[in-house]
């Protein structure tokens, strides 16, 4: 019968240990996680930052291409009226596709940047 006891009495022992060890892995994988939750989260913050930045300078691309494009249109309508052939480099430029890229990159910065829910 004692025998019995102490072997009881051993399990309970063992099984204390586990339960004290997943105490301790939770109390460390809680810190850990807890920490770099935390650090994510300031990297998060810091990305919309650099995002608003992107997006102002975006935007000022944009209305400036704007103005490039509707210059490069009243060059050709001019040059057309006048018959005079213009330089292979107004010709060839490509400001239309630069603001188109610059304006899709634009609309695409402002949805991310709306998604980003931090502090």
């Amino acid at each position: 019968m004692e025998n019995k006891f102490y072997n009881e009495l051993s399990k309970f022992n063992k099984l204390e240990k586990i339960e004290f060890g997943k105490i301790d892995d939770y109390k460390k994988a809680r810190k850990f996680g807890g920490n770099s939750y935390l650090k994510y989260v300031d990297e998060m913050d810091a990305a919309k930052g650099f995002m608003s930045k992107a997006i102002d300078s975006a935007k000022q691309a944009v209305k400036e291409l704007d103005k490039a494009v509707k210059l490069h249109s009243d060059i050709e309508a001019d040059a057309k009226e006048l018959g005079v052939k213009l330089p292979k480099e107004i010709v060839n430029d490509t400001v239309r596709s630069l603001a188109e890229t610059a304006d899709a990159d634009l609309k695409m910065l402002t949805s991310l940047y709306s998604k980003f829910k931090v502090r």
